[in-house]
């Protein structure tokens, strides 16, 4: 009886200690959103666009890279840094109705120069490596809603077609990606916070309410 009882409690360890090793790997991958909802089935070419996309997104924020912009003005960094658009992720179809515009495609763009510039002057307390992650977790699950972002742009003068993407992290805070309809019908990457406190119900209307409740493990 004692040998069986050893047995079961060492089998209880191993399973205790399998669960704290497989929550460590998402830590350390920066799967932070732990939160239950349905999966995103992407088509072949779409995971690939993704899988590029991170890879792409990586190369543009290295380390390296970071340490010879930081000290260039934003014109400096959009001229010596390339600013075409390169597909870095992939919109879940079934969000696209709420474009206002018409979007044939589910790719979202952005540009290395935009990146550079973005973590240098806007977030540079967030970690690089992030970013290679955060984006498309956010957009396949927005458990905190999707808003709609209608504003005239102050540089252009039109009405946005923008949705904005919240996706809760497992200390409250929230992941939220901003893209939107370039006049083309391109999906642009307009912001991206991470760890934010932002409440967006009080200035834009939700085109998708909250879903999901957080998982504490």
């Amino acid at each position: 009886v004692d040998t069986l009882i050893q047995e079961e409690n060492t089998l209880r360890r191993e399973t205790s200690q399998e669960k704290k090793d497989r929550v460590s790997r998402r830590r350390r991958h920066g799967r932070l959103t732990l939160f239950h909802t349905a999966e995103v089935n992407f088509s072949e070419a779409e995971q690939h666009i993704i899988a590029e996309g991170k890879a792409r997104i990586n190369a543009w924020v290295k380390p390296e890279i970071l340490e010879e912009a930081k000290n260039k003005t934003r014109s400096q960094i959009f001229k010596d840094y390339s600013n075409e658009l390169k597909p870095i992720a992939v919109v879940p179809s079934e969000y696209l109705q709420y474009f206002t515009g018409c979007v044939d495609t589910t790719t979202v763009f952005s540009s290395e120069a935009y990146f550079i510039n973005h973590i240098i002057y806007h977030h540079p307390e967030i970690e690089y490596n992030i970013y290679t992650n955060s984006i498309q977790q956010a957009l396949d699950n927005p458990n905190g809603g999707i808003y709609k972002d209608e504003s005239i742009d102050k540089n252009s003068g039109k009405k946005r077609d923008s949705l904005i993407f919240v996706s809760y992290l497992e200390n409250g805070k929230k992941n939220i990606v901003t893209v939107g309809r370039d006049d083309d019908g391109t999906i642009i990457l307009y912001k991206n916070y991470y760890q934010s406190k932002k409440d967006l119900s009080k200035r834009l209307r939700q085109v998708l309410p909250p879903v999901g409740s957080p998982t504490t493990i």
